[in-house]
């Protein structure tokens, strides 16, 4: 048996490489969004959350491709998308890339975590005050997520019914 030249290993190498790349870009190939985000506007959110909506927030940061692989794992999974747009939530989408730093260090200070990314839900209780449910990125997943969103959507149902002790 004749040993495995350079040239050989190297060709291998190459289509192992092209393989791989191969198999992520089809894997994570960017769908067309379900979910119709809205730009981060406190204004906005805060009409939302006035007009009776749960607000749910995806912070997320471009410059690294493991944020986006969050959402899309996460909150754009089917199952996730099905709750969404059966429940009355305005989806908003927060790119640390793309506001200023004081703000970048506001979120990371809000969610108590170094990275300040992650996903916020918002709502309105009985007391008229916003209430806040964040899951922040390392522990996340779409069961959580669902639960989460089925959780306050709960407690806002109750709320608007009027039967709610929040």
């Amino acid at each position: 048996m004749r040993p495995i030249s350079k040239r050989h290993f190297f060709v291998f190498g190459l289509i192992f490489i092209f393989t791989i790349t191969f198999y992520f870009a089809i894997l994570f190939y960017p769908k067309p969004d379900v979910i119709r985000w809205k730009t981060y506007s406190t204004n906005e959110m805060n009409t939302d959350l006035q007009n009776n909506k749960i607000v749910l927030i995806s912070v997320m940061a471009s410059w690294t491709h493991g944020t986006l692989f969050h959402e899309y794992a996460f909150i754009r999974q089917p199952s996730v998308e099905k709750i969404i747009l059966s429940k009355n939530i305005s989806c908003y989408r927060v790119d640390l890339e793309k506001i200023p730093k004081d703000q970048i260090r506001a979120w990371r200070d809000f969610l108590n975590d170094g990275s300040g990314l992650g996903m916020i839900l918002l709502k309105i209780d009985s007391n008229n005050k916003t209430t806040t449910r964040i899951t922040l990125r390392n522990k996340m997943s779409v069961k959580k997520v669902i639960s989460e969103i089925e959780s306050i959507s709960k407690e806002h149902i109750e709320r608007s019914k009027g039967t709610g002790s929040l």
